[in-house]
């Protein structure tokens, strides 16, 4: 997904590799419906049951059910430098297929800034222009990444988007050119959420190194995917619904 253009000759035409986002979105989809169902089902609540049953003397006719909320409300954070647009466009499509199956999803792209781009996402078959309009707001600038000054950003003007039912996924390699990572930012985004989850293109062999602040990150996430690839991509977000 992140190769280079000289690169993507290995690969099939975005026009195959965008149907088999679509086929397994439909098999996503399908997972997390039949997860849904079984929330909705519930468990035995053994204290309700008892508790209900002592209007029966005892005797437990009216069973309790413990019922558990299965759809997350999501909050990306997505790296949307270049090396990156072919992850996050991908990225998006598989959520945006998948929008029954999220309570909620609010979408935020940094570069050398952090903007709010929930807006223009519109439906899962608008994606490739949503992408092009987010990389029209975000010209390609050499070594502009700088995480650290979004998620101040974030932190001083959007951290009401955030609560204890949200899930915040960070989308990006964590190459940060050598500006301060923030740590404190990342951990009160982190202290804030239900969870964080990070996904990366990169080989794990090759964080921490150069410019890489994955490791430093890493310690504050509650799960790491790698996502080279559609398979990786599909399987870490079918974990995060789960």
């Amino acid at each position: 997904l992140t190769e280079r253009p000289c690169e993507r000759r290995r690969y099939p035409e975005l026009a195959g590799l965008r149907a088999q986002v679509r086929r397994l979105a439909a098999r996503l989809r399908s997972r997390a419906a039949l997860r849904q169902k079984r929330g909705k089902q519930g468990k035995l609540d053994a204290k309700g049951t008892i508790r209900a049953s002592l209007r029966y003397g005892g005797v437990p006719f009216e069973m309790k059910m413990k019922v558990k909320r299965r759809k997350p409300k999501v909050l990306v954070i997505m790296d949307v430098s270049q090396s990156m647009r072919h992850v996050i466009e991908f990225f998006l499509r598989l959520m945006y297929e998948l929008d029954d199956q999220i309570q909620k999803m609010v979408t935020f792209a940094f570069y050398e800034r952090l903007e709010e781009v929930t807006d223009v996402m519109g439906s899962h078959g608008q994606i490739e222009a949503a992408v092009a309009e987010i990389y029209r707001r975000f010209p390609y600038k050499p070594y502009a990444t700088d995480l650290g000054a979004c998620l101040t950003t974030f932190t001083e003007n959007y951290m009401a988007s955030v609560d204890n039912r949200t899930t915040v996924i960070v989308v990006g390699d964590a190459r940060n050119n050598y500006n301060d990572p923030n740590l404190n930012a990342f951990s009160e985004i982190e202290r804030r959420a239900r969870k964080v989850v990070w996904m990366n293109p990169e080989y794990p062999n090759q964080w921490g190194s150069g410019d890489s602040d994955m490791p430093r990150y890493l310690p504050l996430c509650d799960e790491v995917y790698q996502v080279r690839n559609l398979k990786q991509l599909t399987e870490a977000i079918d974990q995060m619904l789960a």
